[in-house]
């Protein structure tokens, strides 16, 4: 699946967990229903206006940014959390709260129904990030999500304050607290919303394809879960009377290292891996660098290097004699034309085997480009550069058949040895080619060319 396609499957998700949700909760007031009002069972109903505001959310997380759409919807979240800030702060009356289902706002046993304040300080948020991620430069994406980080973060508080049943977290003073599914439905809106933008800004160090991205998707959800579990978990066992406080205290200090740990062993294996691969990346590059990629064999650029570390030696010894030899494949524009270009490959790397299978481990065998190789003989004795052009052109064979035909081919070789004398690597070369452009004419497949002096 691309990422394209995963973006795009998890806004539908992250939209339509708050349209559901909200439209259960606006049917949960139609009916008068206790636990659709609450979708979970917890003392406050979500307020309808939050409802649908939700609803709202949903419908432009999953839709995208359509301009218009976009920016009417925003500026309602934004007109209704200022109006709603406005009653709570400096006590005017436009109550924005009350207008769906006034009648039974007020048959809530704990408290008249209404948008709490940190909820209305939520969608404010949210509108003002929305409006600010509109833009493109990257000072405003990282401001649009930097407040929409702020709005998980107060609806994170309000959940843990439930769980563990501390109302400063989720209530503010003597107003209307947060409902539960309030709490969750910022957490899954302010995700969604972020997910448009989840490859720029702030998020591209958590959604990229790096070794960054890779270990921090493994290990951010962990990081929020597992922490709420075990806190729940501690709190749960001393409320049953399992443990006391000390050792409730103790117990989740041992499993907060536990996990810990495991998130560092976890962080270290994915920073493992990712260095292994780069190193496996930078070992092919180099040998791509360095080789020819039908044949396997060296470049040009490493036989010179070869060849002048050859030379350089040779002028510190008094008795050292290495060859050089320059080949040719007589017939490859025939076996492409006739077998095709396929065949013409298949050739080549039947030669550079034939190359070497002949030489020594101590010998360099070079594919130059084309139907051009070149082996540099180290240490030869008297006449034993003449063994091995001969053994080269016996295993040659004389005639290359595929399913399509056969054609007959052969192999060019021009040789020559230096002399102390010559220390340019490119008149050796030339050299060789030279003794190889004689051996095309002549009988016996190669020439020797005379040592320099």
């Amino acid at each position: 699946m691309s990422t394209d396609d995963s973006n795009k499957y998890l806004k539908i998700i992250f939209g339509v967990w708050p349209v559901i949700t909200g439209l259960l909760v606006i049917t949960g007031w139609v009916s008068n229903s206790y636990i659709l009002k609450r979708i979970i069972d917890s003392p406050i109903p979500m307020n309808p206006v939050t409802a649908v505001l939700f609803i709202l959310l949903g419908i432009i997380i999953v839709t995208g940014h359509k301009k218009k759409l976009y920016f009417l919807i925003n500026i309602a979240v934004l007109v209704i959390s200022l109006l709603k800030l406005l009653d709570i702060f400096y006590g005017t009356s436009f109550q924005v709260d009350s207008y769906l289902f006034i009648g039974k706002l007020h048959d809530e046993p704990a408290f008249p129904n209404r948008i709490a304040p940190n909820s209305a300080l939520n969608f404010f948020l949210i509108a003002v990030a929305n409006i600010i991620l509109m833009g493109t430069s990257k000072i405003r994406i990282v401001a649009g999500q930097l407040l929409l980080f702020i709005v998980t973060i107060i609806s994170l508080f309000a959940f843990v304050g439930y769980i563990f049943n501390i109302r400063s977290f989720y209530g503010v003073g003597i107003f209307t607290p947060m409902a539960l599914i309030t709490s969750i439905n910022f957490f899954v809106t302010s995700c969604g919303l972020l997910i448009n933008k989840m490859r720029e800004g702030l998020l591209r160090f958590i959604f990229n394809d790096g070794p960054s991205g890779e270990v921090a998707q493994y290990l951010l959800p962990a990081s929020i879960v597992i922490p709420l579990v075990l806190g729940w978990l501690r709190l749960w066992g001393q409320r049953e009377g399992y443990y006391d406080s000390e050792f409730g205290v103790a117990l989740s200090v041992i499993l907060n290292l536990i996990m810990l740990f495991s998130i560092t062993c976890i962080s270290s294996y994915f920073l493992y891996r990712t260095d292994m691969k780069r190193r496996l990346a930078e070992k092919e590059l180099r040998f791509l660098a360095s080789h020819d990629p039908l044949t396997g064999l060296t470049t040009r650029r490493v036989f010179m290097e070869q060849l002048n570390r050859r030379i350089s030696l040779a002028q510190r010894r008094e008795k050292d004699c290495y060859s050089v030899f320059y080949l040719d494949v007589d017939g490859l524009k025939q076996v492409n034309d006739q077998l095709g270009h396929q065949a013409g490959d298949d050739l080549l790397v039947n030669l550079a085997l034939i190359l070497k299978t002949c030489v020594r481990s101590s010998d360099s065998v070079t594919r130059l480009g084309g139907d051009e190789f070149i082996i540099l003989f180290e240490e030869i004795l008297e006449g034993s550069e003449v063994s091995l052009a001969e053994r080269i052109l016996k295993r040659m064979p004389a005639t290359f058949s595929t399913e399509k035909g056969e054609v007959a081919t052969g192999l060019s070789i021009g040789i020559v040895t230096p002399s102390k004398s010559e220390t340019n690597a490119d008149n050796i070369i030339s050299a060789a080619d030279e003794a190889l452009y004689k051996a095309k004419k002549g009988k016996h497949g190669y020439i020797v060319s005379t040592k320099y002096s």
